[in-house]
């Protein structure tokens, strides 16, 4: 979202406690996660919307600080299902709270679904290592905390692994 930010020379340094915990398991064929996370925050730094509209007609924003709290989870796992072809699955999730207001915090990530399915054939002329991969990811709908929501959406992509 394109916005005039205006800073705040009275901000203090964020100090937060993190808790984090991790379950995994794997066999020779398949693994997955799960993982919940819970951050308090004294002093998070946020934007606020002011209101007003800079003359070009953005709106502008204002730093603050408030105490708050972050929790979620992330979920995964993969299967090969054969030799040449793997799915993998995703979901994560975060909730979130201003400790002053009880409200949401803005600008937070909204929950996201992801699956993916790889294709390996085997060597095709001058291609040593081909693959294949489709991905669907869903978003869901999440307002931004600025009376501008954002609308769920899916994404579909299709072509050749990235290089990692």
């Amino acid at each position: 979202m394109a916005a005039i930010q205006i800073g705040n020379p009275d901000l203090q340094p964020e100090k937060s406690l993190n808790t984090d915990l991790a379950l995994r398991w794997r066999s020779q064929r398949a693994m997955a996660s799960a993982t919940v996370f819970r951050n308090r925050i004294n002093d998070y730094i946020y934007l606020t919307d002011t209101g007003q509209r800079a003359p070009n007609g953005l709106p502008i924003f204002f730093h603050e600080q408030d105490d708050a709290v972050l929790r979620g989870f992330e979920l995964y796992a993969y299967q090969l299902l054969r030799d040449d072809l793997d799915l993998s699955l995703s979901f994560d999730s975060v909730d979130t709270e201003n400790r002053a207001t009880g409200q949401e915090l803005p600008l937070q990530p909204a929950d996201q679904l992801r699956a993916e399915l790889g294709w390996y054939p085997p060597p095709l002329g001058m291609m040593r290592n081909p693959a294949l991969r489709l991905t669907v990811r869903h978003t869901a709908a999440r307002d931004a905390g600025f009376s501008r929501g954002a609308a769920g959406y899916g994404r579909r992509r299709a072509g050749r692994p990235s290089q990692q």
